[in-house]
């Protein structure tokens, strides 16, 4: 079962007009190109540097602990130079008791079923190139991501934003994320939001409204 989770993950996904490839690596071009924009976004954003949480390593994405998927276009343009540009990016990351502290999941369950360990992902650097935007991507992008979520065990998913990002809450909250009080490294940061989901089986859930 293990090896098979691992082939699992080295599977690109397809979501409409968009392809979905988990990557082996974040120092690649078209993940570097995607880190950048969305670093810089958010710098420009927060008044506060402190405020953001830009820390991620290639192993909390493999395998079993989580994924960093690149979204493209398909039919997939053919670049100038260079590899192809992404259109989006989003990760998950498996969290440990010390990155749950003050974790408050009260009133979220699975769907139903027989009771499962809390395993908690969480949702980090979510990004859509601007041209790309208005497109429902971000919407598809996090249905990938629950997949995925489900593919490593997680049964809850978590993120942080920013508290005034209200497009970027608002996305969140018509996708069936819950308002939760502050945890883990998001303490004390009164610019942030924490939202989460229990994890259910996507077809399960209604993303059109």
């Amino acid at each position: 079962q293990h090896s098979r989770t691992k082939e699992m993950a080295t599977t690109e996904a397809s979501g409409g007009d968009y392809v979905f490839e988990p990557q082996a690596s974040l120092d690649s071009p078209v993940v570097r190109k995607l880190i950048t924009a969305l670093n810089a976004e958010l710098t420009a954003l927060n008044s506060d540097p402190a405020a953001c949480s830009f820390s991620l390593t290639i192993d909390q994405v493999i395998g079993d602990n989580g994924v960093f998927l690149v979204a493209f276009p398909t039919p997939r343009a053919t670049a100038a130079a260079g590899p192809t540009p992404g259109a989006a990016c989003g990760a998950i990351r498996i969290l440990d008791e010390a990155a749950r502290e003050g974790l408050d999941l009260s009133g979220l369950d699975g769907g139903g079923g027989a009771p499962k360990p809390i395993v908690v992902a969480e949702v980090k650097r979510m990004y859509v190139a601007p041209e790309y935007r208005r497109r429902r991507l971000a919407t598809e992008l996090l249905v990938q991501l629950v997949a995925e979520a489900g593919r490593i065990g997680a049964t809850h998913l978590v993120l942080e934003t920013g508290r005034d990002f209200a497009a970027a809450v608002g996305l969140y909250e018509r996708f069936g994320f819950r308002h939760i009080p502050l945890f883990g490294e998001y303490l004390g940061k009164s610019a942030s939001a924490c939202l989460a989901m229990a994890v259910v089986p996507p077809s399960l859930v209604d993303h059109s409204k």
